[in-house]
């Protein structure tokens, strides 16, 4: 059953590619989420508010680690995703490194920042649609 046109087998090749919609998956929404924590760990690192050990643990991580499921009922609890995933992802950690996650962020930091991650690689795909049909 889908909610949407976008997520409709039928419907959704009206209005987004298969790629397109890759983009703004769940799981691409994960993957960036843990890129901006990651640079957030290294430039904490550089300046001695984090161990350079928290980069490569959160980069260890995949998406794929999280379960969705429970992550979209706390995201309703939440009212954003960001809160749940942060627990979780302190939560697949080492315990010395948890205090050093999200550090001085705020959820809509790390929200905002990941959407902007997702937009430019959606981006590309309309530049590289617009250079096909030129």
């Amino acid at each position: 059953m889908s909610f949407s046109a976008l997520d409709s087998a039928l419907l959704g090749p009206l209005f987004a590619t298969g790629a397109m919609r890759a983009v703004f998956s769940d799981e691409a929404r994960l993957a960036a989420l843990l890129k901006v924590e990651a640079a957030l760990a290294r430039t904490e690192a550089e300046f001695g508010l984090a161990p350079p050990s928290l980069e490569p643990a959160i980069e260890s991580i995949e998406p794929d680690a999280f379960d969705m499921a429970t992550l979209g009922e706390r995201t309703a609890i939440a009212g954003v995703p960001v809160i749940p995933f942060v627990k979780a992802l302190q939560g697949k950690l080492p315990s010395e490194l948890e205090p050093y996650l999200h550090k001085g962020a705020t959820t809509q930091d790390i929200a905002d920042t990941g959407l902007v991650l997702q937009l430019r690689d959606a981006l590309d795909l309309v530049a590289a649609d617009l250079e096909a049909a030129s």
